[in-house]
């Protein structure tokens, strides 16, 4: 799993890192 900032990044930032926070975020 990539590494996750501390802070809610955009859809793209979430997507670019981990794509199942985006799903979940989504």
């Amino acid at each position: 799993m990539a590494r996750l900032p501390p802070f809610p990044s955009p859809q793209i930032g979430i997507r670019d890192s981990t794509p199942t926070l985006t799903e979940s975020a989504a």
